[in-house]
């Protein structure tokens, strides 16, 4: 009998991952409310994630971008800087990032910010895979 090989390629995988910071404007922090320069306490929640996130769709792709499913895998609170790792299908990812880097909005009522501050989110890291943007970070 003989052996029989196969071999197959992965074109694209299902699903693209970004882990995403929320950077609140230091000019704003640093003359307002903080005159000691510490970077504030920001506490964001799954819901106000999901909010910033579809208002950017919406705002830069219209209801095409809305439509475009995110899913909120992990919500990481480190000190400072709030950050999150989404997913989001492959074929919309030009969107999301697009979305995403060009997106500032206010922050008024977000847990931990007393004052009118602004903000903006941040791609840190992206991959085809979910290792790419929880792993350690390459050199």
């Amino acid at each position: 009998m003989s052996e029989i090989e196969y071999q197959f390629d992965i074109q694209h995988p299902e699903w693209y991952y970004f882990k995403l910071e929320l950077i609140v404007d230091p000019a704003i922090v640093q003359n307002r409310s903080n005159p000691d320069n510490t970077t504030p306490s920001v506490v964001l929640d799954h819901l106000t994630w999901k909010t910033y996130l579809l208002s950017a769709l919406k705002r830069f792709h219209g209801l095409v971008g809305e439509s475009i499913p995110v899913d909120i895998l992990q919500l990481i609170e480190t000190p400072g800087t709030p950050s999150c790792i989404i997913r989001t299908p492959w074929d919309g990812k030009q969107k999301v990032a697009t979305s995403i880097t060009g997106f500032t909005t206010s922050m008024s009522g977000v847990v931990g910010l007393e004052d009118y501050h602004k903000g903006s989110l941040r791609i840190s890291a992206q991959s085809d895979f979910l290792v790419g943007v929880t792993g350690p970070g390459r050199i």
